[in-house]
């Protein structure tokens, strides 16, 4: 799952491969969000309908493309269309979704100015997904209905036309649609978006706090109209976490896996510290839901959210997503700064859970700024090299570290330095050993404040042997 994005803000040329954790570190304003939004987008463009982009026209145009790859063959009252596996197909379907990434892209990010271009590798989408892809679409004339079919092992689109009085007419509006399909289904596959993806931006709290205020934001994802100048990621993220609270999207104990509640009792238990919940009230006609939060071993009148720990409000939304999983296996997560409002014993807390969602079978993206985060991502790399056993058995300061659910090993993680050369942003991917990463970035913070440290101790030690000397 490798791409190359070029000319994305202050990024001229990157390369970045989804691992089960990536992680993203560098300077504020380098583009980590960025890129994080290009990922989204791709996730995302997968569910949409995108052959209201482009006009009757424009089909006709992209039809005429293609017109010399389709196989079209009369069976019994019906025309069943299938596209030739070519490698100039497979190019022109890439150009195909260049055109739709320009017209969707800039939305994600609210800046229209972007002229951002992706490449995914031609020859993977070849050999492994596009020659093994069902795709068909039927004409049935008599029926005045046409169907769609694209999929794969991992990936499966239908889109059915009905009432298409002049069938012959709406043919290569039909035939378009059916090209679209396919750019998603070849995206689809190679990204593996077959479950639910999330993104939780930073300010958590934030949203947390005033989510009923901020609500309206989300009305473009109903309306269409632009009133907010708010990502889409954020736009999403903010209609997901009110779809929780309103119970558009709602607990249900029993399509739990045994995974997920491992992971919400560790959740509740080594972070929260108790539950967050949702109340209920009915005020005549009117229902009022809120989120309260439950300290554990208290059972009287939970605490509001104006009461609580920011670390509590910052989590909620997470919590709250994963409270509503089913199940986590390929659930892509991207967690901007999940180190935010939490105390250095709490962000180790926070990587284990980032462990146990890769354990399983989720994939998480993060970007951070924290040395804490990074060190503690190297102690679940290092520990991969222990037994089960081993792992059970760690403590440090007589308190229990067991990590058999939580190791990573190196071949899971990606880790990418988002390095600043005069105006450009260069991406540095940084090499992971069975020691870790390497976390030469936040180390030079360090020395500079040791510098200045044993400066400020040297002046001070001259001022002190000035005075004796006096």
């Amino acid at each position: 799952m490798k791409i190359t994005i070029r000319n994305l803000a202050r990024i001229t040329e990157a390369n970045v491969e989804l691992k089960p954790l990536t992680v993203f570190i560098g300077r504020n304003n380098t583009n980590k969000s960025y890129v994080a939004h290009v990922f989204y987008a791709l996730f995302d463009m997968v569910k949409k309908n995108l052959g209201s982009l482009f006009s009757f026209p424009e089909k006709e145009e992209i039809v005429d493309k293609f017109n010399i790859f389709f196989k079209k063959e009369k069976i019994s009252g019906h025309f069943l269309y299938s596209l030739k596996k070519e490698k100039e197909v497979l190019q022109k379907l890439l150009s195909l979704f260049n055109t739709i990434w320009q017209r969707t892209f800039p939305d994600y990010i609210k800046n229209p100015h972007l002229n951002t271009t992706i490449e995914i590798d031609e020859s993977e989408l070849l050999n492994h997904i596009f020659e093994e892809m069902d795709c068909r679409l039927i004409l049935y004339d008599e029926k005045d209905t046409a169907e769609v079919f694209v999929s794969t092992s991992s990936f499966r689109k239908r889109n059915v036309y009905l009432g298409l009085s002049r069938l012959k007419e709406n043919e290569k509006g039909i035939l378009a649609d059916f090209l679209v399909n396919i750019v998603q289904g070849l995206i689809g596959t190679y990204f593996k978006v077959s479950h639910p993806f999330f993104y939780f931006p930073a300010a958590r709290t934030g949203f947390s706090l005033a989510l009923d205020d901020i609500r309206s934001g989300a009305f473009e994802k109903y309306s269409g109209m632009p009133i907010t100048r708010l990502s889409k990621p954020t736009i999403d993220f903010i209609k997901q976490y009110d779809d929780i609270k309103q119970e558009r999207l709602s607990f249900n104990p029993e399509r739990q896996s045994k995974e997920v509640k491992e992971i919400l009792l560790f959740f509740e238990k080594q972070l929260l510290g108790g539950k967050i919940l949702l109340e209920t009230k009915s005020i005549e006609n009117y229902i009022l839901r809120k989120f309260v939060y439950r300290p554990r071993g208290f059972s009287d009148t939970p605490l509001e959210f104006h009461c609580v720990s920011s670390m509590v409000t910052e989590l909620a939304p997470i919590y709250s997503v994963l409270k509503v999983l089913g199940d986590i296996k390929n659930t892509f997560l991207i967690i901007e700064e999940p180190e935010a409002h939490l105390h250095p014993y709490a962000q180790l807390e926070i990587v284990k859970l980032l462990g146990m969602l890769v354990r399983n079978g989720a994939r998480v993206l993060i970007t951070t700024h924290s040395d804490y985060i990074l060190n503690f991502i190297n102690i679940l790399i290092r520990s991969s090299q222990l037994s089960d056993e081993e792992r059970k058995k760690l403590n440090f300061r007589r308190k229990k570290q067991d990590l058999s659910q939580c190791f990573l090993k190196p071949e899971e993680v990606r880790c990418y330095f988002f390095k600043e050369k005069k105006k450009e942003v260069e991406l540095k991917n940084i090499e992971i050993t069975e020691h870790g990463i390497d976390t030469e970035t936040f180390e030079e913070v360090l020395d500079e404040i040791v510098g200045i440290s044993e400066k400020i101790d040297n002046i001070l030690f001259q001022r002190i042997k000035s005075n004796v000397s006096k």
